[in-house]
């Protein structure tokens, strides 16, 4: 269709008068130019149909900006126009089908445009900087902001796009969702601006239901949810990700609570957790209430975590973390779902995870996923080789055990493990990690020891140092094998005979097991024979000793009666005139070797030098020798005698002398012939009539009386010196004279401790306090070690004590937590005290919440007056040492100084509420009887000082003598 040159309309021509018509009439009615636009064809009489003109078409093809600014200025100024339009349905259809261009040069159908209103291009630029991506119509004419409101009618008709209701944000955000327009903000803010303007339309529409569908259908049916909004920086504010196309998702493959590490659904509510934090409260509850009702994004459900988790499955190394909010989050779904009563659908998840491996254990084996049968929830089975979720969900006991049924390590499983092992090779650390989960399970259960089946007994499970064999071996119970409870034993025999490869700490701490196994016989204590031989004649006869003893006949008579000794079983009488013939001699060359029987030889180890050695083969009297060194001689008569006499009184192996027979045999032994009918009444002893064995013949003990000095030996005296006082003393030779110490009272104040104790002053006496070491009761010590751990029990206890006398609130046996006051066991007080089940480095703690400990050490001066409000939990150390020497350098254990270290650290940063505490006392005098206690308070201040020296040792503690006593 020719359209005349513009430049004809531009400049105009006069008007001629004779004609009297303008240039335009003129044109129209002398050139034969139309004015107006034919939009539809004429009508024929075959077709009344409607249809769009030639020139129409062509217009809208050619001069598409000219032709919409016509048509929309047409309807504004000429309402007949529009009436003419309004008129004929047909005709408004026809046009809203037809396509015109956009400003992108787009070809669009005219209903899905927009026209160019200044108010909605300003509206369209709060959240896009290109306002073209959306369908606005391009126009030869701009539109002008005042007479807007006049193009309302135009796009009723023919539903243009002309207000900024909930069609146009959609608009925006489908715009920004293909990421053909830069957003004015950061692509978080301008989506988050946006999405709280499709709420607000919804909330104000008079119709929410079909508005809130029209958004439903919109983000079902697109991307429309932003699925990577900006975290938080390192500054707190939101990073701008203008720079980064964002990821998005539709609203079916959105969860709102799903943990943030899902992968099968985005989840949402994790995704803009940080976005949510940063609102104010308003705009935060508006945004979660569109994202949950407006477009509908739902909750996470069981079944969506089950196929999270089958979808994790797949793979070698999946986020811990991740499965782990997996699994809370099922957990407190099926807690909810156990308490509505919902049994079907609990029994059904919990039917796939018995099937299906949807539990994760990391490990180096190829296989990490498990179902509940195939793994354990304790720590412990790991040393089963069973795979454990313990250690990686500890907090899950709940939904692992008592929800899925994943088992605990119990005996049952273990016994199962133990019997199906049989022959089969199995790894030396598996076995011995078998046998320690044994230990743990009867740590925890120690009434539970059901009987076991021969077949266990059959299983190779016992690692052993086997002679002949560099590598260890591992037996059966059926085979023959010694445990080594004893280390001087297992040193001297190890190469010879078949011992099992645990240390005599594991052997102490798997003797539940053992016995449990009918193996503690095994113990090297007591199958071993000690035997010894005296040689050459440099001996000399005890005369005190041997005194002491022959007094006590009857109750030796009466213990061998009790436990129906041999020796008397054929006659008391004749035991007891034996014993009356009784000698104790001080030899110098006593030899000692080990027997042991194993495989039907016996294995004989001789291990040098012997420090007692007892005869019965002549006369059937006894005769007893002791060594005549110095250093070992005190250790002998405490330790080795009331063992080895036991044994020759029972006529058995010291192997077979039980702790009762050892406890009661050491007080008599220790004890004053005075008190004999005491002790056996307090052991339980029957004590058999004096008549029936006999009068005592005075000459058995004539001569026997205290020797002033001798050429050569020593002599020790039990029971009181002829000067009156309770003391040992200790004669050498050759010189004449002698010097007098205290009975060593290793173990006799603990006897006597509560007598002590009694007495209101016991306390004020510290860092200046006597105690008498009257007693003449000792204790028996097997070596050297337990020795010394008597030693520190009997310290420990003096101070506990002492401190139980001030009755300080909540202060009991269990705040005595040291691994050695199970020696306290001889002590009649203390004979049932269990051992401790604490593994500490301090002997006693105490948090005094009452500050009565606290005022009771600002009082006597340990502790200044800054302390007067505290209440702090206080570590106790104690260090005892036989010696009369205060500053002598004691150790201090790596955990200990550790743990000192650490109340001390506390202490340090906060100074004003003391919250914690360390003090140690150090216990000295312990020979002597001449007890006395130094006590170390503020042991930051005594370091500075110089009071206190902590040598890094292992630790060494010096306490130098300008320390307070």
């Amino acid at each position: 269709m020719p359209l005349i040159h513009p430049c004809y309309l531009e400049t105009w021509p006069k008007t001629n008068h004779k004609l009297g018509k303008s240039w335009v009439n003129w044109l129209h009615h002398e050139m034969c130019l139309q004015t107006s636009i034919q939009f539809f064809a004429k009508k024929t009489n075959d077709d009344r149909s409607e249809t769009l003109s030639e020139e129409f078409r062509f217009l809208v093809e050619h001069r598409s900006p000219k032709i919409i600014s016509y048509l929309c200025a047409k309807w504004v100024s000429s309402p007949s126009f529009a009436e003419s339009w309004l008129s004929n349905p047909q005709r408004i259809q026809l046009l809203r089908e037809c396509e015109f261009i956009d400003q992108l040069g787009v070809k669009r159908p005219l209903a899905s445009t927009y026209l160019p209103v200044p108010s909605l291009i300003s509206r369209c630029g709060s959240f896009i900087s290109n306002s073209a991506v959306l369908p606005f119509l391009e126009m030869e004419d701009p539109i002008i902001e005042g007479a807007a409101l006049g193009w309302e009618g135009v796009g009723k008709a023919f539903t243009l796009g002309v207000t900024d209701d909930l069609e146009f944000y959609l608009k925006i955000l489908e715009a920004i969702n293909c990421g053909d327009s830069g957003t004015t903000e950061s692509l978080t803010a301008s989506v988050t601006k946006l999405y709280l303007h499709i709420h607000a339309r919804c909330l104000a529409s008079d119709d929410r239901q079909a508005a809130q569908n029209k958004v439903r259908e919109f983000f079902d049916s697109s991307y429309g949810v932003l699925c990577s909004p900006s975290q938080e920086s390192n500054d707190g504010a939101l990073e701008d990700e203008d720079a980064q196309d964002g990821s998005w998702a539709n609203a079916h493959d959105c969860l709102w609570d799903a943990p943030p590490g899902f992968e099968s659904k985005e989840p949402v509510g994790a995704r803009w957790q940080t976005v949510l934090a940063n609102l104010d409260p308003q705009d935060r509850d508006s945004l979660e209430q569109f994202f949950r009702r407006t477009v509908g994004i739902r909750d996470v459900e069981s079944q969506d975590l089950l196929n999270e988790l089958i979808l994790h499955s797949s793979s070698d190394s999946p986020s811990l973390e991740v499965l782990g909010e997996i699994y809370m989050k099922l957990s407190e779904m099926l807690t909810n779902m156990e308490s509505k009563g919902n049994s079907i659908s609990l029994k059904k998840i919990k039917l796939q995870f018995a099937t299906e491996p949807l539990i994760f254990i990391p490990s180096n084996n190829e296989t990490k996923w498990f179902s509940t049968g195939g793994c354990l929830w304790s720590i412990d089975g790991e040393k089963l080789g069973k795979p454990s979720l313990e250690r990686h969900y500890p907090d899950l006991s709940a939904f692992f055990v008592n929800i899925l049924g994943v088992r605990k390590l119990d005996l049952k499983l273990i016994i199962n493990e133990l019997q199906e092992i049989g022959d089969k090779v199995i790894s030396v650390t598996h076995a011995e990690n078998l046998l320690k989960s044994l230990k743990i399970y009867f740590a925890s259960h120690p009434g539970e020891k059901p009987k076991l089946e021969d077949k266990a007994l059959l299983s190779r499970v016992f690692p052993a140092y086997v002679p002949g064999h560099t590598q260890v071996q591992l037996l059966s119970a059926k085979e023959e094998f010694a445990i080594a409870d004893r280390q001087s034993y297992f040193d001297a025999l190890q190469p010879h005979v078949t011992i099992l490869t645990f240390t005599v700490a594991e052997v102490q701490q798997l003797a539940p097991v053992f016995e449990w196994m009918g193996l503690a016989t095994r113990n090297l204590s007591r199958v071993v024979d000690e035997r010894t031989v005296v040689e050459g004649n440099d001996r000399l006869l005890d005369r005190e000793l041997t005194k002491d003893l022959i007094l006590k006949a009857g109750a030796f008579v009466s213990i061998a009666s009790h436990f129906e000794s041999p020796l008397a079983a054929s006659s008391t009488q004749s035991l007891y005139l034996s014993l009356r013939k009784l000698r104790v001699y001080s030899a110098q060359d006593i030899n000692t070797k080990l027997c042991i029987k194993q495989n039907e030889q016996e294995v004989q180890i001789p291990i040098g030098k012997g420090v007692l050695h007892i005869d019965t083969s002549e006369d059937s009297h006894f005769k007893i020798f002791i060594t005549g060194d110095e250093s070992t001689r005190d250790f002998c008569i405490t330790s080795k005698l009331p063992h080895h006499f036991a044994a020759s009184l029972l006529c058995c192996n010291t192997s077979e002398v039980t702790d009762k027979v050892l406890s009661v045999v050491s007080s008599v032994i220790h004890g004053k012939p005075k008190s004999m009918s005491l002790i056996l009444q307090e052991k339980g002893i029957p004590e058999l009539d004096q008549s029936s064995l006999g009068e005592p013949d005075d000459e058995d003990i004539e001569g026997l009386g205290l020797i002033q000095s001798s050429s050569s030996g020593e002599l020790v005296l039990f029971g009181k010196s002829p000067q009156g006082d309770q003391t040992m003393l200790l004669h050498t030779g050759p010189r004449t004279q002698h010097h007098t110490l205290p009975v060593p009272p290793q173990w006799a104040f603990l006897i006597t401790i509560q007598n002590i104790m009694t007495s209101p002053e016991s306390w004020r006496h510290i860092n200046g306090f006597f105690l008498d070491g009257s007693s003449s009761y000792k204790f028996a010590a097997r070596d050297d070690k337990e020795f010394k751990y008597m030693v520190g029990a009997a310290g420990e206890l003096f101070i506990f004590e002492s401190l139980l006398k001030l009755q300080l609130a909540s202060f009991d046996i269990g705040a005595w937590r040291s691994n050695v006051r199970r020696f306290v066991k001889v002590h009649p007080d203390y004979e049932n005290i269990p051992d401790t089940v604490f593994h500490g480095a301090g002997d006693i703690t105490y948090h005094d919440r009452k500050g009565e400990l606290t005022r009771n050490l600002i009082q006597r001066g340990f502790l200044d007056v800054s302390w007067q409000e505290s209440t702090p939990e206080y570590l106790i150390l104690t260090k005892t040492s036989p010696s009369e020497k205060p500053d002598l350098p004691f150790y201090m254990t790596n955990n200990q100084y550790i743990k000192m270290e650490e109340y001390l650290s506390t202490r340090r940063l906060d100074t004003k509420q003391k919250l914690r505490a360390c003090i140690l006392f150090r216990v000295y005098g312990l020979i002597s009887g001449n007890i006395r206690v130094k006590v170390y308070a503020d042991i930051d201040r005594l370091r500075q000082s110089g009071e206190l020296e902590f040598v890094s040792d292992g630790w060494t503690v010096h306490p130098q003598t300008k320390g307070p006593n």
